[in-house]
């Protein structure tokens, strides 16, 4: 396989490295032959093999969700044990507390000065908070949440499917439910209402079910405004560390996927469209963060997927410019693309669209995906959030003229857009701390 991957080789060439006979070497290619891995291609009385990428990645998608399984299950046990010790941690600062107030009068007033410092500081630090604008009604929005039919089509990260088996939305009520991971293993769920006020508030655990206790406390707040309802939501750990431990976990889970999706659904329930949303905060000011994604120095450390790199070989940022660039692995295939600006309003908002193209800057199809829409609208939106903080939201559409298949094609890679998208940030990530470190 390593020799395939520097290209088509004979089967005499192929065994040539090892100690085995050419029938042996045969019965080996035949496996991979037979398994997809590899294909035998045919010239004049040769038959040169070479590697089989559509099997490749089946392989790799394989792998990719069982390690996705163990990283997932490895940090619910990271979790579950800070969780199970945070009330022995909170004890032991009260007992020092304690032991501090009864030195003397002066240290006494010290220590419950630390101390009252300290739960103030908890309090802050044991809530993770979230807010999405989502462009439809409140009444649209609440109704995506409390209707368990339109829930089903939304809740939960890419590639989970839940079933509800009643749900009693009241003060006191309970939704009963099990969310189905892509890897085949159900997580049981059973909320409890403590608020509910309609298109407003709803405050209700989540994580618990019969066996186990809930993990947070949620208050979401509901909210419209020319006709755009904003979410607010904030998540109430019992400890810090618990909550520091969680927002680890739900990002990595892709749990923020979840308000994602319910813009999808969103559109798709308002205008019909289909679309493609991601979400992710950056700790950088919004100029910076704009700046990373327009000049094209930058964009090219970033944007291209893990393990491959991007050459933007023309650049002309400016409404009506645009950039040609091209992405490779270091192997023999190299991809060729191009971006024309739509929309430029620094430093709130990037609209562009993007086409593959050939070498030579003509239109073509993904040589991996022939089917693919011949040009995508990408829509980006820069948001502060608080100091130096700034939340980019992602929007993919197809462009007019895109075909049915086309269209499936689209929804169907909603799953490999948010793995790739994922990657990207990551990179955005480490790439700004080491600007800003500078």
């Amino acid at each position: 396989m390593a020799q395939l991957k520097l290209g088509e080789s004979s089967v005499s060439d192929l065994a040539r490295p090892y100690n085995m006979s050419l029938p042996a070497v045969t019965k080996h290619i035949k496996v991979l032959e037979k398994a997809g891995l590899i294909t035998k291609t045919k010239e004049a009385q040769w038959r040169p093999c070479k590697l089989k990428e559509d099997g490749l990645k089946e392989v790799s998608d394989w792998i990719e969700e069982y390690r996705a399984y163990w990283e997932a299950s490895f940090d619910r046990l990271e979790v579950y044990l800070k969780s199970v010790t945070a009330e022995k941690e909170i004890e032991k600062l009260e007992n020092q507390a304690s032991d501090q107030k009864e030195s003397s009068a002066m240290q006494g007033k010290k220590g419950r000065k630390m101390v009252a410092k300290n739960q103030t500081a908890k309090a802050k630090s044991n809530e993770l908070r979230l807010t999405r604008v989502y462009d439809a009604p409140v009444k649209l929005v609440w109704d995506a949440w409390t209707d368990p039919a339109k829930a089903a089509l939304w809740w939960g990260p890419r590639g989970f499917t839940i079933t509800t088996h009643s749900k009693d939305l009241r003060v006191g009520g309970h939704w009963h439910y099990t969310m189905h991971g892509p890897d085949g293993v159900d997580y049981p769920n059973k909320t409890v209402y403590f608020e509910v006020e309609e298109c407003a508030k709803l405050v209700y655990d989540h994580g618990g079910n019969d066996e186990q206790a809930p993990l947070f406390r949620v208050t979401v707040l509901f909210s419209e405004s020319n006709g755009k309802t904003t979410m607010d939501m904030c998540m109430t750990f019992a400890t810090p560390e618990v909550a520091e431990e969680l927002g680890k976990f739900i990002k990595k889970a892709g749990g923020n996927g979840t308000w994602d999706r319910l813009a999808e659904y969103l559109e798709k329930s308002s205008t019909s469209k289909e679309i493609f949303v991601i979400n992710r905060s950056f700790g950088a000011p919004i100029e910076t963060v704009f700046e990373m994604w327009i000049n094209p120095d930058h964009l090219s450390k970033w944007l291209p997927p893990q393990g491959c790199d991007m050459q933007v070989i023309k650049a002309d940022v400016k409404v009506g410019g645009g950039n040609f660039y091209s992405m490779g692995d270091g192997a023999a295939m190299k991809l060729y693309g191009r971006l024309q600006y739509l929309e430029i309003d620094k430093p709130h908002r990037l609209v562009y669209t993007q086409q593959f193209c050939d070498e030579h800057e003509n239109v073509s199809s993904h040589p991996m995906a022939p089917c693919w829409p011949a040009t995508m609208i990408t829509t980006v939106i820069f948001s502060e959030e608080g100091d130096e903080q700034t939340r980019v939201t992602v929007t993919f559409e197809c462009a007019a003229g895109t075909s049915p298949d086309e269209l499936a094609a689209f929804v169907a890679e909603r799953g490999g857009m948010t793995q790739g998208w994922t990657g990207s940030f990551d990179k955005l990530e480490d790439y700004l701390a080491l600007r800003l470190s500078k």
